[in-house]
């Protein structure tokens, strides 16, 4: 039998400063089934704190596959 063990999320929040160039922050071990409303107010609360502007954030989750025959 295969087994799926979820393991962690992280979410890159991708910025722009006021210069133009681009940075990405991550954050790593995030809640378990985030909606993408609540990504996107998150992304755009850290470019409040910052002072950049939000262009967008990307979600990873991390799942380990195990079991089966071989």
């Amino acid at each position: 039998m295969t087994e799926a063990t979820w393991t962690k999320n992280a979410i890159r929040v991708q910025l722009q400063t006021k210069l133009g160039k681009k940075r990405t922050r991550t954050f790593n071990n995030i809640a378990q089934n985030v909606t993408g409303d609540q990504l996107e107010k998150f992304g755009h609360l850290i470019a409040l704190l910052t002072g950049e502007t939000f262009l967008g954030v990307t979600e990873t989750t991390t799942t380990n596959i195990t079991g089966g025959k071989r």
